[in-house]
This record gives structure tokens, C-alpha cells and sequence, in this order.
């Protein structure tokens, strides 16, 4: 397909003019299904994913998705139309973004594991009126699973009927995703192209489901453009290149599996390696077998795979990220990290391909990176919003090229403040055009590299009857950073059951949020102030010594 670029000359201005040019510069239009032509003509006999049992190329899910993306407009999917992801890691996953975004509808991301009472809440937050969704769910038939979600939503997994459902009022289709086997006539490639033409930089792409400090979904929408263009920003800062080979455990659903993964394979050639479900076991056999060298994921991924019983036993000799055993470990601080979120689009800050591994001065450890180019900070005081000078602590706030359009059902005043900026609820300071970060303003628990709000965890507790007061903290933990906790006054009566709370709790919750302990507290262990609210410090505190004591 021939299309005009969007600038033919958006580099060379950025070049000689960048104080006057607000985005990242490509030179081709920035939507997904430009992207994708442009790495089939470039990578297309090169594999982009590869699972245990299953090697794709660049042109094969090029072809893949462009089967399912015919057969979803013949079955009524179109510009704007909500469609919920509820697929696996791999293959699967890939095609249906893909296909999705080639017609220009808006792919809402779900976690996929979450249990049905939380993909309720996520699919009526949505409104989606399409789900793809997988044969099997959780190990368990498909339909069974919907069922759970909501009494008689299986209906919908059949072509010829429509769920109407109150609790779910938008959602009438289930689109089971079957390898070679969709139940629609698909539209011809014709009107395909046709669709893909109109698709634009600025129309909505995806939203990205993140917990917020409330148990209410919290979805942010991310733009075409916004996408292609800030992964191609960080393609060029990391050095990413066909000889990247990435074992990848983050998520597809999440910010870090599209911008640190999917969306740099598509630009830059490189392989992405990755399982339905994180397994250590599966995973040393994998980067053994492909010879991975780089690594997508979370600390304790990485912890979990070299404590796996036959990690001394691997060939791992030219596998850079996984070193020998009794390697003394090195202080990360001495090294740039890089800091973002699902707001910002993954990273806001990050050091160039030529620094990764350099070692830092020693007034400059704990350096979260320099700004991403194109992206726009300042630190701001969190009483009064006026901007702080270098060197002093407030709330990192964000404006650009690469930061949320928005969020779902929430009003751009909610949003931004006055002049366009997003309060990130990150503290930090900048020095020596660095920025050192020093933790959060709110309460959320990130564990494992999953962000976890204590009231969800609260409302959950909340609902056994043996139970009074509930509050969720996150301690202090070497590998996952925090974990859940959890503290409990049991209702007049009756007897504190941690095990039971536990059991009940897994029915409700996934098991990232699950608490690592509950501690049973007297009502004395709980003040409350002036405006009756449980004073949280004092109350954690106590958990801590409660703890403590029970080790």
C-alpha cells in the first residue's frame, strides 16, 4: 500500500528547529496499520513472536490479522466500536490488537486474570459491546466462564444471538477467536483497505485498565499517534535492532507489553519470546533454547527464574541478563533507571542506548534519567500547584506528545489542571537535568510491578460478616517492592478466621492482590480523627509490630 508521509520533512525540521516541533517526527502516517505495512515490507520473513510451541513472522500476523479483522466487520465491529481483549499472551493476542486497530475501533484492554466478579465491573466500565475471547478460560470452557461473569452471557458466543443483559447493558457479542474457524463470511480485502485509509493519528487506539486509588476501574485512552510515535521515541533511545531477541513477561495488556514490547518489535525488527503464563521452568527452557539477550520484565520475574532448582545447570553463557550464580549483586543506584506509568505511556524519563550499563558519578546515584525527548516536566507544589525550582521535592507533573489523551468516562478537568498538565501522584526533584524520585503521594501498593488499591482489597474483606474494619497497606518487601497486607477487627462475636478470609478472598480477587498475611486487630488498634476517618499510620504501625511479632 502507498501513503504519503505525514511529514516529509518532520526530521529535518526537528533537527534544525526543535524548539518548534512538538512530537516525536516519523516519516510515514502514525497509526498501527502503517506501522504494521511498514514492517512486513521490511522484517516480513523475520519472526516477531515465538511461544513454546508456535514461530510467527512479520507477514504471517500480518495475514492473520488481516483474516480476523474482515470477519469482525462482517460480524458489525467498526470505527469506535468498544471491544474488550480478553486473550492470551502470544499469538493470539497480537492478532487481535492488530486486527482491531486496522479497522480503527477501540481495543479496551483487559487483564486476563482477573475473576468474574472483576470483569464485570471492567466490561460494564467499558461498555463494551464486543469481547474476544479464547476457547477456554481460567482451564474451564469459555461459556462456563461467562456465565459466571454474568447469568446467561454465553448466549453471546453464538452468531446468530445477542446477549441483553442489564448488568452488561452495552455488551452483545462474544467473538470466540478460533485459529481458521470464525463464523462470519469476512468483507473483502478491498473494503478493508478502504477502512484502513481512514484510519487517523488522532483516533483512539486503546485504554489501558490501571488501578486507581479507589476501587473504581480507572481506563486510560491512548491515541493512534500517541502509540506509534512514542514507541518509535523509545526504539531510538534504547538502540533496538532485528538482533534483539526479548524474553518478555510483561503483559500485552498493560502499557509495558505494548510500549516496551509489541510496538518496538513492529519498528524495529526484533523478536519478542514470551509464555501464555509466566513459569520459571518454562521460561529457563526458553531463553535457552532462543538465546535470548534482553529482558522485559519485573524483578521478580527475573528473581524467580534464578531461583528455579536447575538454574546452575543451564546453558546461559551469552545470555547477558541472567548471570552465574554467587555473582556478587551490583547496587542498582549506580545506574540510570527510568520512570513511568500508564498515563505517560510507560517511560517520561530514560537514559540513551549508551549509557545502559555505564556506572554513574556517586552525586548522581538513584538517577531516574533525563526527560524522553518531547515530553515536557515540572515539579510542582503539592499545596499550592506553583512550580519548584531544581533540587526541590513535589509532585512530578507531565504534558506532551506521549501522555494520556484522557481516561475513560472521567471529564478532561478531572484529568489535567488549568494548563493541560497531568499530576502523576509521583514525588520527586530534578538536579543536574536529572530526575531522583522518591516515592508516591498516594496510598497504592505496587507489588511486582502491579499497582493494587487498598480499598478494592478493603471492600473485599468487607464483605465477610465476621468482619468489622478492614484496611490494606503495602509493607516493604526486597523483592516484590511491597507486598499486601492486610488488618482486620472482627465483628462483635465473632472469631478471627485468617484462613477463611483468605479462601473467601480468592474468589473475589486475583492473586497479584492477594494479602500476604492478615493480622487481626482490637478495636483500641484503630484511632480514628477528627473527620472519622482511621488514622492509616498509626494503623500500620501496629500491623508492622503485630507482624513482627508473630514471626
Amino acid at each position: 500500500m502507498t501513503t504519503q508521509p505525514e511529514s516529509a520533512d518532520a526530521r529535518r525540521r526537528a533537527l534544525l528547529h526543535p524548539d518548534q516541533v512538538r512530537v516525536y517526527p516519523l516519516d510515514f502516517p502514525a497509526t498501527v496499520p502503517q506501522l504494521l505495512h511498514r514492517a512486513v515490507e521490511r522484517f516480513g520473513d523475520l519472526e516477531v513472536l515465538v511461544t513454546a510451541d508456535e514461530r510467527v513472522t512479520f507477514a504471517e500476523i500480518d495475514r492473520r490479522s488481516r483474516l480476523l479483522a474482515r470477519h469482525l466487520v462482517a460480524a458489525g465491529v467498526g470505527k469506535g466500536t468498544r471491544v474488550a481483549i480478553l486473550l492470551p499472551q502470544g499469538p493470539a493476542w497480537v492478532e487481535g490488537f492488530l486486527a482491531l486497530a486496522r479497522i480503527g475501533a477501540l481495543s479496551m484492554c483487559v487483564n486476563t486474570f482477573l475473576k468474574p466478579p472483576e470483569l464485570r465491573r471492567v466490561l460494564r466500565h467499558a461498555d463494551a459491546q464486543f469481547l474476544l475471547a479464547p476457547e477456554r478460560l481460567s482451564g474451564r470452557p469459555t461459556g462456563a466462564f461467562l456465565d459466571d461473569v454474568s447469568p446467561g452471557l454465553s448466549v453471546a458466543m453464538e452468531p446468530s444471538r445477542e446477549a441483553r443483559l442489564p448488568d452488561l447493558p452495552y455488551l452483545r457479542s462474544v467473538f470466540i477467536v478460533r485459529p481458521d474457524d470464525l463464523p462470519h463470511e469476512p468483507i473483502d480485502d478491498e473494503l478493508l483497505d478502504a477502512m484502513e485509509a481512514q484510519v487517523s493519528p488522532a483516533d483512539w487506539l486503546v485504554t489501558v485498565y490501571t488501578s486507581g486509588t479507589t476501587s473504581d476501574p480507572k481506563a486510560v485512552i491512548h491515541t493512534h499517534g500517541t502509540e506509534v510515535r512514542h514507541s518509535a521515541n523509545l526504539v531510538e533511545l534504547r538502540g533496538l535492532s532485528p538482533a534483539w531477541r526479548m524474553f518478555a513477561v510483561l503483559p500485552f495488556f498493560w502499557i509495558g507489553g505494548l510500549m516496551y514490547e509489541l510496538l518496538p518489535a513492529l519498528h524495529s525488527g526484533a523478536m519478542i519470546v514470551t509464555q501464555e503464563r509466566f513459569d520459571p521452568a518454562g521460561a529457563l527452557d526458553l531463553i535457552e533454547r532462543e538465546r535470548t539477550n534482553s529482558f522485559m520484565g519485573y524483578a521478580n520475574a527475573r528473581e524467580r527464574i534464578m531461583s528455579e532448582p536447575s538454574y546452575p545447570e543451564r546453558d546461559l553463557r551469552d545470555v547477558p541478563f541472567l548471570p552465574p550464580l554467587g555473582t556478587p549483586p551490583v547496587d542498582p543506584r549506580r545506574f540510570h533507571n527510568s520512570l513511568g506509568m500508564t498515563e505517560s505511556n510507560g517511560p517520561h524519563t530514560m537514559g540513551a542506548a549508551d549509557t545502559f550499563g555505564v556506572p554513574l558519578p556517586e552525586e548522581h546515584w538513584g538517577s531516574f534519567g533525563p526527560p524522553v525527548p518531547f515530553v515536557e516536566h515540572r515539579i510542582a507544589d503539592p499545596d499550592t500547584n506553583e512550580t519548584l525550582p531544581d533540587a526541590e521535592e513535589g509532585e512530578i507533573c507531565l504534558r506532551g506528545y506521549s501522555v494520556l489523551t484522557g481516561m475513560y468516562k472521567r471529564e478532561r478537568e478531572e484529568v489535567f489542571d488549568a494548563e493541560g498538565w497531568y499530576h502523576t501522584g509521583d514525588r520527586g526533584y530534578f538536579r543536574d537535568g536529572l530526575l531522583f524520585f522518591t516515592g508516591r503521594a498516594d496510598e497504592m501498593i505496587r507489588t511486582g510491578g502491579s499497582n493494587v488499591s487498598p480499598r478494592e482489597v478493603e471492600l473485599a474483606l468487607e464483605l465477610a460478616p465476621d468482619v468489622e474494619i478492614a484496611l490494606v497497606f503495602g509493607l516493604p518487601d526486597p523483592v516484590r517492592g511491597e507486598v499486601v497486607v492486610a488488618g482486620v477487627v472482627p465483628a462483635r462475636g465473632a472469631a478471627f478466621d485468617e484462613g477463611g478470609l483468605l479462601d473467601g478472598l480468592r474468589k473475589e480477587l486475583s492473586s497479584y492482590k492477594m494479602p500476604t498475611a492478615i493480622v487481626e486487630l482490637a478495636p483500641d488498634d484503630v484511632p480514628f480523627g477528627v473527620t472519622g476517618k482511621a488514622e492509616r499510620r498509626k494503623v500500620a504501625v501496629t500491623l508492622q509490630e503485630k507482624l513482627a511479632a508473630r514471626a
